[in-house]
């Protein structure tokens, strides 16, 4: 791997390595699914604070990314239907990609999680 600082990289690395200690430590549980609709996909997460309360009021994203294919990236705008959960509409093409979701608050980035998803 090559990078342009080396020492930029290790300053990513280390802030990177503290936002997952302080996401494990909220406790939260994000649940994502993707639910087939006409020629595309609904994804859906519903989020929940370490009490179980629902995340309300936060701005959450989601993104399909190819795993081999930068130009197929597509980022999934989603809302909040009720409290605590979100939704939104993509055209998805068939095939393996990563779910990447985020959730933030006064654009700090609070959570982000990536999971392998197939669409069908």
């Amino acid at each position: 791997l090559e990078v342009e600082s080396s020492y930029k990289a290790g300053l990513a690395f280390s802030r990177e390595t503290a936002d997952a200690r302080a996401q494990d430590a909220r406790n939260w549980k994000v649940d994502a699914r993707i639910l087939p609709r006409g020629e595309g996909a609904l994804i859906e997460v519903a989020a929940l604070d370490s009490a179980a309360r629902p995340l309300a009021g936060f701005e959450v994203s989601a993104k399909l990314v190819h795993p081999t294919d930068r130009r197929r990236d597509r980022v999934v705008p989603l809302r909040e239907d009720i409290p605590g959960i979100y939704r939104g509409n993509t055209e998805g093409q068939p095939g393996r990609w990563d779910l990447v979701i985020e959730i933030a608050k006064d654009r700090a980035r609070l959570f982000r999680s990536k999971s392998r998803v197939q669409l069908r």
